[in-house]
């Protein structure tokens, strides 16, 4: 099969910085190619894919995108309930 995995336009795939879709996106690409499909991930810029995969670039985020001081105090809580397009 053809197939095509559209990444959220959060974080580059493939930094290590997160999980979440980010990883899951990574993981399932990996697994379908070594199962014989033909892969293509949508991501934003910066993003690398497996070996094997191809890349279509999405949005280029801006440097502000990235918020580790963010993503630091969230991974503490037990619960975080997002509605919408929050980005951190």
């Amino acid at each position: 099969m053809k197939i095509l995995l559209c990444a959220p336009s959060v974080m580059p795939l493939g930094l290590g910085k997160y999980g979440g879709v980010e990883g899951l996106v990574t993981t399932m690409s990996e697994a379908l190619i070594k199962a014989g499909h033909s892969v293509t991930v949508a991501a934003p810029v910066g993003s690398s894919v497996p070996e094997g995969v191809r890349l279509i670039t999405t949005v280029d985020l801006p440097e502000w995108h990235d918020r580790d001081d963010v993503a630091e105090h969230i991974i503490q809580l037990s619960v975080v309930n997002g509605h919408g397009a929050f980005h951190v």
